[in-house]
């Protein structure tokens, strides 16, 4: 058995991976419960249409449940504008399927939700979705709330059901808009001024 020698001894760069997924209309999804070979821990797994999730821990799927929840409040007066599809698109009767990748999410990962044009944009850690319709958020949303409430089960302590998840990403944006700029300006503290002292600024009257 040979063995390669290195022609690199160590990486001079790092370079951050991404995975960006335009996401229409419906897609399969399917959460399950699996175990690597030589891991004792189960692991969750969350497919959306061709993108794979691997959960490894509780931060990990909290980080995409909290994503998912804010995204599922944004929707709440979300409205994509209607236009006509796009002239590359394929039929609806026509279907394809495409490998596209598998993200690992291990510990806490950044999240953010905003909209980009007429989609609104989930990123959580290396993988961003970009919803153009309702259809496909919802597809998301549901599928991250199943997975949510199996890692309850899977990583006891460690994860909440998607309902708690919603509810506090709903104080939390309650609390910021009421600490908004405006109610964060300090007020003014007004100085008493002192009065004159005695013999000063007062007229005097000759008898």
């Amino acid at each position: 058995m040979g063995r390669a020698e290195p022609t690199v001894p160590t990486m001079t760069s790092s370079w951050d991976l991404g995975l960006t997924i335009d996401a229409r209309g419906h897609d399969d999804t399917q959460v399950r419960v699996v175990r690597w070979a030589g891991l004792t821990s189960e692991h969750l797994t969350v497919r959306v249409g061709s993108v794979l999730v691997h959960c490894i821990d509780g931060a990990g799927a909290m980080s995409a449940g909290r994503a998912w929840a804010a995204a599922r409040l944004e929707a709440e007066d979300w409205r994509p504008p209607l236009r006509e599809p796009s002239p590359s698109a394929r039929p609806a009767a026509a279907g394809a399927a495409y490998p596209v990748g598998s993200v690992v999410f291990e510990g806490r990962q950044p999240w953010q939700v905003h909209r980009a044009g007429d989609a609104l944009e989930v990123v959580v850690g290396p993988l961003a979705v970009r919803a153009h319709d309702i259809t496909a958020l919802d597809t998301h949303i549901r599928a991250w709330a199943e997975a949510s409430a199996v890692a309850a089960r899977v990583f006891p302590g460690k994860a909440v059901p998607f309902g708690q998840l919603v509810e506090h990403q709903r104080r939390q944006t309650i609390r910021a808009l009421d600490e908004g700029p405006a109610r964060r300006a300090p007020k003014r503290r007004q100085t008493a001024v002192p009065p004159p002292p005695p013999g000063r600024g007062q007229s005097r009257h000759r008898d």
